[in-house]
């Protein structure tokens, strides 16, 4: 009987991320793994706190965090100081679990300063981005996360970047040779974005932009906040969605405060949380989805974005226009007044939403899930033939 190989994905990514970009990638990746011939993907995740894991599909060593269900004081302790030290132990298991089971290949999820399993096992290793080395003034001193992962890196025997801007951004901050490098594009997971897309929303009868994720730093909704106040025609008639991300801090509200958008009735701007689904219909429901990262090491929302219908405004920087091609308008992220015009454009110019809905769809068409894993099938193949 034919025998197909074990690729193994360590717990680091599941053991940190609830919901997120990196853990929904292997998530979709160890499906579409275990759909072909040559590759069985397996998960050795203890203790993993990660939503996405209850509907992988594969063989392995994992099981739920026993201390993310207790209360968030526990004898007077912080929780994450229990699910820290689970992590630790977790590591443990992981590594007693990988040298038992001696997989061909690992693929490492995250950077540790040293590999969990035993040494002559494959290593592979996906960079993200290289936002740390870019912004390191977003990072504390005490931050380990470069230096962790140069040692990842060194570590691996081929790394996987999710775009040929990541790619170049990681031979130029760590001196890796091209040869040790392949390009592999994720892809919008719109299979389950898209359960939920047909209901309708309870808004108010306001049509809005749409902002997804994480607002601090790089990732530049100051700017975008700023175009969309200083446009009457936006302000008069549209709002925004913040979804996820977090509360509006303290900046972000002294700001809306400001301009009367934020109040006890009917706040013009507002902040959403919730799960894919209801991101799904938050995505079909909009008006324009804005995305303006002066970084993304991929960047997935405006892919969501287009596999719903909804087009999108976005900034030409990084790996952002080799991932939407023609199919956005686009502004510089430190141009406010670009911001605005590019979000007018669409709204206002005849015809051209409907254009770049329809170049969506096209651009849609170079990114699958099947594809992503088929291509890192290649890495591996070509790697147990050296």
């Amino acid at each position: 009987m034919y025998s197909k190989i074990k690729v193994a994905f360590d717990s680091q990514i599941f053991s940190a991320q609830t919901y997120g970009g990196v853990s929904r990638y292997y998530y979709e990746l160890i499906g579409e793994l275990n759909k072909k011939k040559s590759f069985s993907a397996i998960l050795v995740a203890p203790f993993f706190i990660n939503k996405y894991v209850k509907n992988i599909i594969t063989e392995g060593f994992f099981f739920p965090s026993i201390c993310q269900r207790l209360p968030l004081k526990f004898f007077g302790i912080n929780r994450r100081y229990f699910i820290n030290f689970e992590r630790l132990i977790g590591i443990f298991l992981s590594y007693v679990y990988l040298s038992v089971s001696r997989p061909k290949i690992i693929h490492e999820t995250y950077y540790l300063p040293f590999g969990i399993g035993f040494s002559s096992a494959i290593r592979v290793l996906t960079i993200y981005d290289m936002i740390h080395e870019i912004f390191p003034e977003l990072f504390g001193d005490h931050d380990l996360t470069s230096s962790f992962k140069r040692i990842a890196v060194n570590r691996a025997d081929h790394i996987i970047c999710i775009s040929k801007a990541t790619k170049n951004d990681l031979m130029k901050f760590f001196g890796i040779p091209e040869e040790k490098i392949s390009v592999v594009y994720l892809a919008p997971s719109t299979n389950s974005l898209r359960v939920f897309s047909n209901e309708v929303l309870r808004l108010g009868t306001r049509p809005y932009l749409l902002y997804v994720g994480s607002r601090r730093g790089y990732k530049n909704f100051i700017n975008f906040l700023n175009g969309y106040i200083r446009s009457s025609f936006l302000k008069d008639n549209y709002g925004i969605i913040c979804f996820g991300g977090g509360e509006f801090d303290f900046e972000e509200r002294k700001i809306l405060n400001q301009y009367g958008l934020l109040s006890d009735m009917d706040s013009k701007v507002k902040h959403i949380s919730g799960d894919d689904l209801l991101l799904g219909s938050y995505y079909k429901n909009a008006s324009v989805f804005v995305y303006p990262s002066r970084y993304e090491g991929f960047g997935l929302p405006p892919l969501e974005a287009m596999s719903h219908d909804c087009p999108v405004a976005c900034s030409q920087a990084s790996s952002i226009p080799e991932v939407v091609g023609n199919a956005a308008s686009y502004f510089d992220p430190e141009n406010v007044e670009e911001i605005t015009s590019a979000i007018e454009k669409i709204l206002i110019e005849p015809g051209f939403r409907e254009e770049l809905i329809k170049r969506g769809r096209q651009r849609l068409k170079h990114f699958s899930w099947e594809k992503c894993a088929t291509e890192t099938e290649n890495v591996y193949a070509n790697l147990l033939k050296d």
